[in-house]
């Protein structure tokens, strides 16, 4: 297999990009999280509504466990947010006297508010993400983002998995490889092996990505392909017929749906006909098999992640040649995706988490 995870070419290379940069200062990055639920009001975890500014996402539970008291597996969040960003965010502790709170003296986190729940905050237990970006520098920007926004919500961008996700040099998808393949070292941290086992179906997941675009068969229903509700919902396979897709097409076209590709595991939904065949010589080219993942059946059932996303990006406002842009994206999807059809840089910003540890498992989890 060559393990170097595929990247889908930008909808928009065709369109002169804006450039520019980002993150020079953690204001330039704004992420505030969509919840699934707010707190119910009662039981026996306390929400803290968090605001944390230029503060990674682990420094943020070792600070709250040591100033409350707790172990840091005690504390529920639902993603990981960026360090160099302005962030808020939903985190779960257990029920403990608010007057605690105080004891929480840090520069970079504010406790905006809190409420009761009955259930401890897990990972997936969000929405999305909604964003609001200043983008530096920009070249001839406010001359060519018009047409770049015009394709973007035409067209979509492909849902890949961005860069950090696979580790420093590809280690982290390498040794995921090394775990299912029955060649890793016995003695694995869990927490290390289910990273690298999520890093291997996400690399497996951009090779299947890039292979329908350059396939002309990114915005095309295949015949048997699995298909998912825009921007959330269920999910159903397309009929096998090709005379009968006419309707699947035409609501894919207009947004209601989308192909979902697979998240690679023993208990995936499965496609038909020609979508089965084509995700099938993913794996063959990989060197694994459907079994291959019975080897660490706990971490590994599988799931659907949907191709397109539609973000709805906003133009907030222009500073000579700075803009501001806005948008929401569904979770575990990557802000960078949307600023490299813009800025046209493969790796605008290698650092950044933009809720990349969304429980992938979670996505579909009526399958």
């Amino acid at each position: 297999m060559n393990l170097v995870p595929a990247f889908p070419n930008w909808i928009t290379a065709d369109l002169a990009g804006i450039g520019g940069s980002f993150k020079a200062s953690p204001e330039d990055f704004w992420v505030e999280e969509l919840a699934a639920y707010e707190p119910s009001g009662t039981g026996d975890f306390l929400f803290l509504w968090v605001e944390k500014r230029d503060l990674a996402a682990g420094e943020l539970i070792r600070i709250l466990g040591k100033s409350l008291g707790i172990p840091q597996q005690d504390i529920g969040v639902a993603g990981l947010k960026d360090k160099v960003a302005l962030t808020r965010q939903w985190v779960s502790v257990p029920l403990l006297n608010e007057e605690k709170l105080s004891q929480i003296d840090h520069p970079g986190i504010r406790i905006l508010k809190t409420g009761r729940h009955n259930n401890k905050l897990k990972t997936g237990h969000l929405t999305g993400n909604r964003f609001q970006i200043r983008i530096r520098g920009t070249v001839k920007g406010q001359e060519r983002i018009g047409s770049l926004l015009e394709r973007i919500h035409a067209m979509g961008i492909p849902n890949a998995y961005d860069r950090q996700r696979f580790g420093r040099g590809n280690e982290t998808l390498k040794l995921g490889w090394e775990i299912l393949s029955g060649t890793a070292p016995r003695s694995i941290k869990p927490w290390l092996k289910r990273l690298a086992v999520s890093a291997l179906q996400s690399g497996l997941y951009n090779t299947y990505l890039l292979g329908r675009q350059l396939g002309n068969n990114l915005h095309t229903v295949i015949p048997g392909d699995v298909m998912a509700k825009c921007p959330a919902g269920g999910m159903f396979r397309a009929p096998t017929d090709p005379d009968a897709l006419g309707l699947e097409q035409a609501r894919m076209d207009t947004h209601e749906i989308t192909s979902a590709g697979p998240i690679f595991g023993w208990k995936l939904f499965a496609a038909e006909g020609m979508a089965k065949a084509s995700e099938d010589a993913i794996l063959t080219q990989s060197g694994l098999t459907r079994e291959s993942f019975l080897r660490e059946k706990r971490i590994t059932e599988g799931t659907r992640r949907r191709n397109l996303i539609f973000p709805q990006v906003e133009v907030i406002g222009w500073e000579d040649r700075d803009v501001v842009i806005g948008f929401d994206l569904p979770s575990g999807s990557y802000a960078t995706r949307v600023l490299g059809e813009l800025m046209h840089s493969d790796d605008p910003a290698p650092e950044t988490i933009t809720d990349s540890d969304s429980n992938d498992n979670a996505e579909f989890p009526d399958t």
